[in-house]
């Protein structure tokens, strides 16, 4: 399993290597090599490994292969030494500088976080792996928020999206691409290895849109994708990845761009964890995701509508503390009365970022039974749960999530209205709203439901009526997404969950077996024996 992901890591310039055993190349160039610089300026600078264990280390874990002589030259380029400090050593002059004990924080551009700390105060790697990080989350949001006129898209309705845009938002899915990991982690729980490799090759096909995005949004989900993997552990699947988006950023921001801070502190934090012989530390990861939410809900802006519909709200990790809920309940209510009421909203977020509903998929799908009554009982309910105090933070943060999102399911946006619900409209009138609302609509549809069955199970209902609901959310989501789509599959094993609690082990069996056959077809496009 551990060679399934390994091989995963991408190499600029470097053909995909098979999954099993070859025979590795040794001649790389300077992009191949810089693309591990930070693993082996690891194990031989800060853990002071012998040359040969960093080669064998290199080769097992990264598929990275070269003579003994190639690192000896390499190391005398990158003045590489462990006899003596490493800020000392010439380095190349776009490199990320190494961070000392007593300055911990490089300056950023605008209003930005700078720490000094005392040269007589002792800290581990770790912790000042912290300290660095979570100043570059402060830095990139204080930049992003201290310059309005540099936030991206404007009112709606908006002008049309650039191609640049329409390209990035077709390849960009948000809850998507965090679902796709999330299945990732389970395939591995599971020991399902070679399909959770290749899941992954796709969704690093995907990624690369993601570094097109606004600050706050990037910081929210990658951080919501990182936080499952360290909660479970995934530690190799964790270093792959930040690894690939280094890569990427690479080649398209300078080394003093946010984004690469905020890389540079995660690739730190990673290194400090396995200096201080700690796993992945999930905790950290939410204190930067909530610094992040706290600027957001202290910065409400409406040009950023549509950045606030595609942040992550389908999430553990969407919780903050107590004395946060009143900024957040602030701003949910700010955010619901600007939402249009019109379809110009829905057609705006249709062309920026669910382009896919534009094109013909094949399905010739219809809604699911009761579709509309569904949608209209759905806004009811949620409406209606937002009047019931929670306790829980994260119970209230999705329910007010859930009322955002319902917003747009309301009166002028619907496509029947609620008095004509029983009554059977003649098919041969025109349609006045977009051909792709419908499916639209089911993708909204299915969240409300969704956070309607986290409040029911938490609070005790019949799990039935939570089993029932999670069919429909099905239904929905093969409607208005895909039938094989990451989304669909996770919503089938939480129903598949939900079945086994009731004693349904063989629906709930037939169930996961069909996941992983469409688990397949999703990834037919990646070869099984070569990632």
């Amino acid at each position: 399993m551990s060679s399934h992901l390994a091989s995963l890591a991408p190499r600029p310039g470097v053909e995909k290597p098979a999954v099993g055993k070859i025979d590795l190349p040794i001649h790389h160039s300077d992009k191949e090599w810089d693309a591990v610089y930070v693993h082996i300026e690891r194990l031989y600078v800060h853990e002071r490994r012998k040359l040969r264990h960093v080669m064998e280390t290199m080769e097992t874990e990264y598929n990275f292969k070269a003579t003994l002589q190639m690192y000896k030259k390499r190391f005398t380029k990158w003045g590489f030494s462990k006899n003596k400090p490493r800020a000392g050593t010439k380095k190349s002059q776009s490199r990320d500088p190494v961070v000392t004990h007593t300055q911990v924080i490089k300056a950023v551009p605008k209003s930005t976080v700078q720490v000094t700390l005392p040269a007589c105060l002792k800290l581990g790697a770790s912790d000042l792996a912290n300290l660095e990080f979570l100043a570059s989350i402060q830095n990139w949001g204080s930049s992003f928020f201290d310059s309005p006129g540099d936030h991206g898209y404007p009112c709606p309705p908006s002008p049309p999206a650039s191609p640049t845009e329409m390209v990035s938002a077709r390849r960009y899915d948000p809850e998507s691409l965090s679902f796709a990991f999330r299945i990732i982690v389970e395939l591995l729980k599971r020991g399902k290895g070679e399909l959770a490799g290749r899941l992954t090759r796709k969704a690093f096909l995907q990624i690369e849109a993601m570094l097109q995005v606004e600050g706050p949004l990037f910081i929210w989900n990658i951080l919501e994708i990182l936080y499952y993997m360290a909660l479970y552990g995934q530690t190799q699947l964790f270093g792959i990845l930040l690894l690939h988006l280094n890569n990427l950023a690479r080649d398209r921001f300078e080394p003093g761009h946010p984004l690469m801070q905020m890389l540079h502190g995660l690739r730190m934090l990673l290194q400090g964890w396995h200096k201080d012989s700690l796993p992945p530390q999930a905790s950290v990861l939410h204190q930067a995701w909530s610094l992040n939410a706290n600027m957001i809900f202290n910065n409400f802006d409406t040009r950023l509508l549509i950045l606030y519909y595609r942040l992550v709200w389908d999430s553990d990790m969407v919780r903050l503390p107590q004395n946060k809920l009143e900024d957040a309940d602030r701003w949910f209510a700010l955010l619901e009365n600007k939402i249009p009421m019109d379809y110009a909203i829905a057609e705006d977020m249709i062309a920026r970022i669910h382009p896919d509903l534009l094109a013909n998929d094949g399905y010739g799908r219809e809604p699911p039974k009761e579709y509309e009554m569904l949608k209209h009982t759905s806004v009811s309910a949620i409406q209606h749960r937002s009047t019931m105090p929670f306790s829980e933070t994260k119970m209230k943060i999705r329910i007010l999530s859930g009322m955002l999102k319902s917003r747009i399911l309301e009166r002028k946006n619907t496509l029947t209205p609620l008095s004509d619900i029983e009554a059977d409209p003649e098919p041969s009138m025109p349609q006045q709203h977009p051909p792709q609302l419908p499916r639209f609509h089911a993708r909204i549809i299915a969240y409300v439901m969704k956070v309607l069955v986290d409040i029911d199970l938490e609070m005790g209902f019949d799990p039935t009526i939570a089993t029932d609901r999670m069919r429909s959310i099905v239904a929905m989501r093969e409607y208005g997404q895909s039938r094989i789509g990451p989304q669909t599959i996770h919503e089938l094993w939480r129903l598949e969950d939900l079945l086994r609690q009731q004693g349904c082990k063989e629906e709930a069996a037939q169930i996961r077996q069909d996941t992983y056959k469409r688990l397949e077809e999703y990834v037919d496009d990646v070869p099984v024996h070569e990632v």
